[in-house]
């Protein structure tokens, strides 16, 4: 095994003097203090992290019980740690994905950062556990407004400039809550058999229907579905435009309300082909196809030029149509396009 030379261990009376001369030693009041060594952050920049360290974490709990006002949480990670990592290996602009967000440490870390050198750093947390209304998104909300709290109160306004969204993605039990069984045609008797059906046929059959209801995008503002709170079930509104936009992979650039809100516009581009993509939204109970045709002429928009590659729009249409390809038309029809993406068929 290679032993470190004696000097790395132990400076020379040489060294030592030259250490002391630069004021880089720490003396204490009397001589019951241990000297230390001075470190400063401008001779350590580019020093690599150790791999390794000590961290006590009562600390990190204090605060969180300072900023909550309660002990809801225990144990949870140390912000100051997390913004030290992130620090050493990102810019202050990139994009941050945490799939076990816990309390929000990553992102009460980085509102930090960006508090303290004005960056534009994003997150993205995901979390499922039931103190996310308690805990998670009230600690975002609360840090936003001030740097730091005691007791649940805030000790000064040192707030920062943001805005943030939260959404509830659809679980499997929500699935099985909305199901619609046409008809039953069996008296169950084997449990087994009774499972498999229903994971296969029925769920794939005979319940279509209620998993994409096309009735739903007569007026897709007002949608709702079978949700479990406190172990009941409750009707939760869903947000149909925003869901598309995820189903299709749309960047969002502008979304514009219309007609007493009875039309909603939302333009971007796709993720993967940045093809350029036109939404149109439209409670055709009160905006029928005529309506559809003087909005796209007073919003100037035309079907037959270069200004969009897609355009979306729910129920059927007199809107000119042209084709992009020998397959693809560029006028599409939002439930075809919702079927498409759900069963993986026209």
């Amino acid at each position: 095994m290679a032993v470190p030379s004696r000097g790395w261990l132990f400076p020379t009376k040489e060294r030592m003097d030259e250490i002391i001369s630069k004021g880089l030693v720490a003396f204490g009041e009397d001589e019951k203090s241990v000297p230390t060594l001075k470190s400063y952050l401008k001779d350590r920049e580019f020093q690599a992290p150790y791999s390794v360290f000590y961290q006590d974490g009562r600390a990190a709990t204090k605060r969180l019980r300072d900023v909550m006002g309660n002990e809801d949480f225990g144990f949870p990670k140390d912000e100051t740690v997390i913004a030290d990592t992130i620090s050493l290996n990102s810019g202050n602009d990139d994009l941050f994905f945490d799939y076990f967000a816990g309390s929000g440490t990553t992102a009460h870390a980085i509102i930090n950062l960006n508090r303290e050198d004005k960056g534009s750093r994003k997150y993205m947390l995901c979390e499922m556990a039931n103190y996310f209304n308690k805990v998670t998104r009230p600690r975002i909300e609360k840090i936003v407004y001030s740097f730091d709290w005691r007791d649940g109160k805030p000790v000064s306004r040192n707030g920062i400039s943001q805005c943030f969204k939260y959404i509830r993605l659809e679980q499997y039990e929500d699935t099985l809550n909305n199901l619609e069984i046409k008809k039953q045609q069996t008296d169950w008797r084997d449990d087994e058999f009774h499972e498999s059906y229903m994971l296969s046929y029925m769920l794939d059959t005979e319940t279509r229907d209620s998993l994409l209801n096309l009735k739903m995008f007569v007026n897709p503002f007002n949608i709702s579905m079978k949700t479990t709170k406190d172990n009941e079930l409750v009707e939760t509104k869903v947000d149909m435009v925003e869901t598309f936009n995820y189903l299709i992979g749309l960047n969002v650039e502008t979304e514009d309300w219309f007609e007493n809100d009875n039309i909603c516009v939302v333009q971007g581009k796709t993720h993967r082909r940045g093809l350029k993509t036109l939404v149109i939204w439209r409670n055709c109970e009160e905006i029928d196809n005529e309506k559809l045709c003087r909005f796209f002429e007073r919003m100037d928009f035309r079907t037959h030029d270069s200004e969009f590659d897609l355009i979306y729009v729910n129920g059927d249409n007199t809107l000119p149509n042209l084709r992009r390809d020998e397959e693809n038309w560029k006028v599409v029809l939002t439930e075809e396009e919702f079927a498409k993406r759900m069963f993986e068929e026209a």
